[in-house]
């Protein structure tokens, strides 16, 4: 659960984004956002997807972390 919440604050901050912007963006309100990054709660799996595209990053990754590298994702054959 720690992965998870550090990552997701990890691709905000790497998108140059603030907890306003991803909550307009997602449709959620900014302690919703700041509840995930927390781990007070979890994205269902709609506002997963959602994270996923606005951080151009497969949803594997939000879970994963590290064991999934970027690098391996954008090199691995479509």
């Amino acid at each position: 659960m720690e992965e998870f919440m550090m990552t997701l604050k990890a691709c905000r901050v790497n998108a140059n984004l603030k907890i306003k912007d991803v909550a307009k963006i997602v449709g959620k309100t900014e302690r919703t956002i700041k509840n995930w990054e927390s781990g007070r709660s979890i994205p269902n799996g709609i506002d997963l997807k959602k994270l996923a595209k606005l951080y151009n990053i497969p949803i594997d990754y939000i879970f994963l972390g590290d064991e999934l590298t970027l690098s391996e994702y954008y090199n691995s054959p479509k």
